[in-house]
This record gives C-alpha cells, sequence and structure tokens, in this order.
C-alpha cells in the first residue's frame, strides 16, 4: 500500500473514532503582557480568578492590581457574527496558523476582554485606546456588572466584565497595545498601565475531540 493510500485510510478512521490524535501543528495567539500596576500576575504564576481562554494555550491572561483593585486582561477575541460582540462566551480567539487562514477570518474585527474586580469601582467615564500598525483607535467598553454571589471571597467585590471592539481586523500576527482610562474607584481615577498583546506561538493539537 502507498503512503497517499496509508494517509487516506488514516483519515477515514479519524472521521469514525473519537479522539483521534493526529499531532501539532504550532498556531499564534496574542498573549497578554501588562507594562506595570501594582502587582502583576501571569497565567502559570499562581492562583487568580481569571478565566483561561482556551485548555490548550498556557499565557492567555495577566492579571494586575490597581489601589487593591484587579484587573485580568484576557487574549483577545475575533468577531463571531452569529453572537453579540460582547458576548465573553465567543469561543474563537485571535489565532491561527498564518499559512491556513482565510482571508475572510482576518478581517473579522479584534474583541478584548477585561474583568474588572473591586470596591466601588464606576465606569462611566471609562473608554479604551487601542494602539497597533502605527495607528490609534479608540472605543467606549460595554460593561456588564455580575452580582456579588454568595461565597466569602466574593461577597463585598462584585465582579464586571468590559467588552471592547475595535474597528480593526483581528491580525494574530500584528502587536497591540491597549490602554484602559476613566476608571474610577471611591472617585478616583485609578492609572491603570497600558497592556502589550505580542505574538505567541504554541504547538496546538490535531485531531477529532
Amino acid at each position: 500500500m502507498n503512503s497517499r493510500s496509508d494517509i487516506a485510510l488514516v483519515l477515514a478512521a479519524c472521521a469514525v473514532m473519537q479522539g483521534c490524535y493526529l499531532g501539532s501543528a504550532p498556531m499564534t495567539y496574542l498573549s497578554p503582557q501588562p507594562l506595570g500596576g501594582d502587582g502583576v500576575m501571569a497565567e502559570g504564576q499562581g492562583k487568580s480568578t481569571c478565566i483561561n481562554n482556551s485548555r490548550l494555550f498556557t499565557h492567555t491572561w495577566a492579571s494586575v492590581t490597581v489601589a487593591g483593585n484587579t484587573f485580568c486582561f484576557t487574549s483577545p477575541k475575533r468577531e463571531d457574527k452569529t453572537r453579540r460582540f460582547d458576548d465573553d462566551s465567543n469561543p474563537w480567539m485571535c489565532a491561527g496558523r498564518k499559512w491556513a487562514t482565510l482571508g475572510m477570518e482576518k478581517r473579522r474585527r479584534i474583541i478584548f476582554f477585561v474583568t474588572a474586580e473591586g470596591a466601588d469601582l464606576a465606569y462611566d467615564h471609562a473608554v479604551a485606546a487601542l494602539e497597533t500598525h502605527g495607528r490609534t483607535y479608540s472605543a467606549k467598553p460595554m460593561v456588564h456588572i455580575y452580582p456579588a454571589v454568595n461565597m466569602p471571597n466574593y461577597a463585598s467585590k462584585p465582579k464586571a466584565i468590559l467588552a471592547i471592539i475595535f474597528d480593526e481586523a483581528c491580525d494574530f500576527d500584528a502587536s497591540y497595545r491597549l490602554t484602559l482610562s476613566g476608571i474610577t474607584s471611591g472617585g478616583q481615577v485609578l492609572p491603570i498601565q497600558p497592556v502589550d498583546f505580542r505574538p505567541t506561538k504554541e504547538n496546538f493539537p490535531i485531531g477529532a475531540d
């Protein structure tokens, strides 16, 4: 049997078998890298309330503490036409393989999600700026406040998720700088430092789940 037939048989078997592993391939995504804060924690450095965007990538979030308030920045996602842009359950990270990515996918707009946790936070004047490709874009975050739940760690710290969409295509080979401003705590503006999002490459398993 020739090698082409062997490959065809493997692919056919994978079509009917669950969990067939075909190997791995390098995937690129955008990893958050804060430029400062009272405290900075990256994925893998400790426990956090940040939600990992993908169980298959290892540098998808970073949190910063500013005046006792915590902001978690996660790897951005790309626009999904079937969902509201502020739906944080959107599974599509701004990630891929350059040689295998269709132009249509790369034109989809980029969305950033930031989780905020702290006391007496206000977002009325919040604004986000995005620097990339030598240009700067601004956008008003969409804010969803989650009520406090009956757990000791959260009782006094209701969470908010900020969803920010920019009129800029998702490009996982580009670098981005996101700056949040105008968020206040107790009436005082918080000096949240910019966060860079840089292309990061990891091997991604290929196969049927």
